[in-house]
């Protein structure tokens, strides 16, 4: 007698577009008490985006874990060129259910920077730039709220416009 093989019944793994991540996004910046319904990752499919970004990075030997702080830049003017969205890692101390982003950009010697930040005034203006087709102005992270912190103890920052430097002759 032969059995049949039968493979297991595999949920589907939702994999959302990014105007559907930036939607839930502004829902939990805008919506007290809104938790993002992130979707279940796919070990597999995680695993082929890291490798992914290690394969585009300029440094492949540096990990998101490693990323800069926003405030270990406080006041770099840099060129906004583009930014992630990534869910919240309670193991981290952040809540269940938000965001955080991580940021790129160069400054003007063109060097490429890159760093992360959960700071909902910061993800908020990346949302309204990316919808108003503003990517590609100079900011810069500065503190906000006169030295106020959050209930998680952190200064409150905001990413506000720079004046476009020159470059060194």
């Amino acid at each position: 007698m032969s059995k049949e093989m039968v493979a297991p019944e595999v949920a589907p793994v939702e994999v959302w577009a990014r105007e559907k991540v930036l939607d839930e996004v502004a829902k939990w910046l805008t919506e007290p008490g809104y938790v993002i319904p992130w979707p279940e990752i796919d070990p597999e499919v995680a695993s082929a985006e890291i490798n992914r970004r290690i394969l585009e990075a300029e440094d492949p030997f540096a990990t998101e874990s490693e990323l800069q702080k926003a405030r270990e830049i406080l006041g770099l003017p840099f060129r906004l060129t583009g930014f992630g969205v990534r869910p919240s890692d309670p193991a981290s101390g952040a809540k269940a259910g938000g965001a955080y982003v991580i940021i790129e950009g160069h400054t003007n010697h063109g060097e490429a920077i890159l760093f992360q930040t959960g700071a909902k005034k910061v993800v908020t203006k990346l949302l309204a730039a990316e919808r108003k087709h503003q990517m590609g102005r100079w900011v810069q992270i500065v503190l906000g709220n006169e030295g106020k912190r959050s209930n998680s103890g952190y200064e409150f920052l905001d990413l506000v416009p720079a004046p476009e430097p020159f470059p060194d002759a």
